[in-house]
C-alpha cells in the first residue's frame, strides 16, 4: 500500500494547485453543469517535474511533482466520459509515463451514467 506520507511534495499552502473548477448552477439553474474530476498516481522514469510541465500543458489537467521519488499526483476534469477517456489516453501517450494509477474518480451522472445493476433508488 502506498502511503503518501513516504511522499515529498513542495509545500502544500494558500497556493496549492488545482485544476479550474465552472461555477456551481445557481438555485434557479435546473440544468446542472455535467464533469468528471479524477485524480492519479502517475508513476515515471523521467524527472517527475518536467512530466508535471507537460502534464499542465493539456488541457483540464494540473500535476504536483514529487521530489524525492518518480511520482506525480495528476488531477484531471473533464466534461464527457469521451472526454476522461481522451486525456487519459492522452496522458498514457506522454514520453515519460510508466503508469496512471485511479486514486479517485467522481463522475457525474451526466458524464457517466451508472451501469443499470448500480443504479441507487
Amino acid at each position: 500500500m502506498i502511503n503518501l506520507s513516504d511522499f515529498a511534495f513542495p509545500a502544500l499552502g494558500p497556493n496549492l494547485p488545482c485544476v479550474p473548477v465552472p461555477p456551481r448552477p445557481s438555485p434557479t439553474q435546473t440544468t446542472p453543469l455535467p464533469m468528471a474530476i479524477c485524480s492519479y498516481l502517475v508513476h515515471t522514469d523521467d524527472d517527475p517535474a518536467r512530466l508535471a510541465e507537460r502534464l499542465r500543458a493539456l488541457p483540464g489537467c494540473d500535476a504536483l511533482p514529487s521530489t524525492n521519488r518518480k511520482l506525480v499526483v495528476l488531477v484531471t476534469e473533464t466534461g464527457s466520459a469521451a472526454d476522461d477517456e481522451e486525456l487519459r489516453r492522452r496522458v498514457t501517450s506522454l514520453p515519460g509515463v510508466k503508469s496512471l494509477v485511479m486514486t479517485f474518480g467522481e463522475m457525474d451522472p451526466e458524464v457517466a451514467p451508472r451501469p443499470e445493476h448500480e443504479s441507487r433508488s
